[in-house]
């Protein structure tokens, strides 16, 4: 084969990719995750540009106040079709529709989980020269948990209540805040002004949470973050609830060891939806997780390498009583094949060709 018919060739080949029609959007979803600082929305927008968009699936990461919105976002909120959560939130839903709540049974009856994801650490932030060192002894302080309707307030307000036999936390709110972000500034500037409104500062996020990632010697000055004792009986309750876990030291330049602490795990959810619409682009999304694993782990929050499900080891973990899974997306994701295989899963050669799925 001559230069000149090679060159003609490929220069043909170009030709017919440029004018290839753009593969249709099967669905134009939105994700509801946190705020725009932390975890959720970080793990949001890598579900968008590095899962869906190779299944041609339009998503939107949409920031919100946390869990609690984001459960009530996915029974009623126009697009949203995924939704992440912390377990302890539903958990909470699971509880009251089994206690016969109606309100709880609308709202957590049809949901389904899609994937559990990983442990979000609770980090109790005091400052460096606080007399306290535990976190179990909070009772009494002046606390910013974070919005109403955001997982973090339910997470702390359940921590406070089960180490002090079921007392509630004096909450510290910013009523000119705008949202979790700003409401999140204001209490660290209260608590570093020394002026008595805020005692501690409880963020539940994976680490490193955006927003305590700060120079060495500047952390150091100002921050530190309390610790867990487990032996102690105030923990017991919690232990049952929460899981143990570690904020390492490489997590923050200004740790000077690892702090032992409590967590509540994240999960993926979706709806039980009947229409075929949108079951064949549901099944999609999960097909492309399988074969886009790999890519998502290189390319996305360092968190995705705690999640333990891969398309390796896809076996799906056993939910707790009153979860399921989402029928269309079990199958898919308990069998992948070993796929993550990452950008040769659905290129633009093989989408030309017919062969992505």
């Amino acid at each position: 084969m001559t230069r000149l018919l090679r060159a003609l060739i490929a220069l043909s080949l170009a030709l017919v990719t440029a004018a290839a029609p753009a593969a249709p959007i099967l669905a134009d979803y939105r994700i509801v995750t946190g705020g725009t600082t932390g975890t959720y929305y970080a793990f949001g927008q890598n579900l968008a540009n590095l899962v869906a968009r190779p299944a041609n699936i339009a998503l939107e990461a949409v920031s919100s106040s946390g869990s609690v919105q984001n459960v009530r976002d996915m029974r009623y909120r126009e697009k949203v079709k995924f939704a992440l959560v912390q377990s302890d939130v539903y958990q909470a839903y699971v509880r009251l529709a089994a206690q016969g709540d109606k309100e709880a049974q609308d709202l957590i009856g049809p949901l389904r989980v899609v994937l559990p994801l990983y442990l979000e650490e609770i980090h109790v932030l005091v400052r460096a020269d606080s007399p306290l060192h535990y976190v179990d002894e909070l009772r009494g302080r002046k606390l910013y948990i974070g919005p109403d309707g955001s997982g973090a307030a339910l997470t702390a307000s359940t921590l406070y209540g089960l180490m002090f036999d079921g007392a509630r936390p004096e909450r510290v709110d910013f009523p000119g805040a705008t949202d979790a972000a700003s409401g999140y500034k204001q209490a660290l500037n209260a608590l570093l002004d020394r002026d008595g409104r805020v005692d501690a500062v409880v963020f539940v996020a994976g680490q490193p949470v955006s927003q305590l990632v700060v120079d060495a010697e500047l952390g150091r000055k100002y921050y530190r973050l309390l610790g867990v004792r487990a032996e102690e009986p105030a923990m017991r309750e919690a232990l049952k609830v929460y899981y143990p876990a570690t904020i390492l030291r490489d997590s923050y330049a200004w740790l000077g060891t690892d702090v032992q602490t409590l967590a509540v795990k994240a999960y993926l959810i979706t709806y039980d939806y009947p229409q075929d619409f949108n079951r064949r682009a549901i099944a999609a999304f999960a097909r492309s997780l399988c074969d886009n694993y790999a890519t998502l782990r290189a390319q996305g929050h360092p968190k995705w390498q705690q999640v333990a499900w891969s398309p390796q080891q896809p076996a799906l973990e056993p939910l707790k009583a009153g979860w399921q899974y989402y029928s269309v997306t079990e199958p898919i994701l308990s069998g992948c094949s070993g796929g993550g295989n990452g950008n040769a899963a659905c290129s633009s050669d093989r989408r030309l060709l017919g062969l992505c799925r």
